[in-house]
This record gives C-alpha cells, structure tokens and sequence, in this order.
C-alpha cells in the first residue's frame, strides 16, 4: 500500500508541471492577408456555360427534364430553408460581393 502512495504522488509531482510551451501567443493573421487568401481561392474557379446533346434522348425524355429542373429547383429551396432558414436574409446581410 505504501507503495501505491508513493507512485501516485510521484506521478502526480510529475503530472502538474508547468509546460512553457502552453503558454505561447496564438498568431494573429491581419485581414488583409485573409482577403488575399480568399482572391486566392476564388481565382481557381471559373465560370463557364453547361451544355448537353439532346438529340439523344427520346421524345418522352425531353419532356421530362422541364419537369426534372423543376423539382431540382424546389430541392434547391428547400436545402437554402434548412440549411439558413431565410436565404434573401443570408445574402444581403454579405457585403463582400467577392464573397
């Protein structure tokens, strides 16, 4: 039993030593150099224009993509909804249009 004594104190002594490293200011990164950082990241995406061959789809396949875009659309609403809640107040209260 004494011996338990003396290894539980001894690893406690040890345990509760004061780390210097703890103790060492985070580094504050400027705006300015975030708002390099984001031109940075939005410079690798492009716009571009979404084309597709129909003329491979049957007659009832082309009726259906009206109705498909329709439901994507609907979907697109409903993950804004959930996601944000109100969208139109999400993105007006965004002042960087870069953002």
């Amino acid at each position: 039993m004494k011996k338990i004594s003396v290894l539980i104190f001894i690893t406690l002594f040890f345990s509760c030593k004061q780390s210097n490293e703890a103790r060492k200011p985070i580094k504050q990164i400027t705006v300015e150099q975030n708002w390099t950082d984001m031109q940075k990241k939005l410079s690798k995406y492009v716009t571009f224009k979404l084309t597709a061959d129909l003329s491979v789809l049957t007659e009832n396949e082309r009726k259906m993509l009206p109705i498909l875009i329709k439901a994507a659309s609907k979907m697109n609403e409903l993950f804004w909804f959930e996601a944000f809640g109100d969208k139109n107040q999400l993105l007006d209260s965004i002042s960087n249009e870069d953002t």
